[in-house]
């Protein structure tokens, strides 16, 4: 399952399928899911929100992109849902991480 984590942090901005994933590694959908979660520690979905979170909180510093194009970046297609994302994760919002990381 590393190499599937590797092609997931390389490739967090795309579309990412879990079904095609799973079929390159041979297993079944559900079977994908619990051999990833036992080896790397949390779900495949888990694991690619932590890396475009992570990705977009060095965006919201390094540069000037908005809120709403950091998320794009990042591979989400609705602002609202990487909101939700950060926040779940980081406990604020995206634009109240920027201020205070400027500081």
């Amino acid at each position: 399952m590393g190499g599937v984590a590797s092609y997931l942090m390389k490739h967090y901005a795309e579309p990412v399928r879990l079904a095609e994933l799973a079929e390159k590694a041979h297993f079944s959908l559900y079977h994908f899911i619990r051999v990833f979660k036992k080896e790397i520690g949390e779900t495949p979905h888990e694991f690619l929100t932590r890396c475009r979170i992570n990705q977009s909180k060095n965006l919201l510093i390094t540069t000037p992109l908005s809120v709403e194009e950091t998320a794009r970046q990042v591979g989400y297609g609705d602002v609202n849902t990487f909101i939700r994302a950060f926040r779940r994760l980081t406990g604020t919002t995206p634009y109240r991480y920027r201020c205070r990381s400027i500081l």
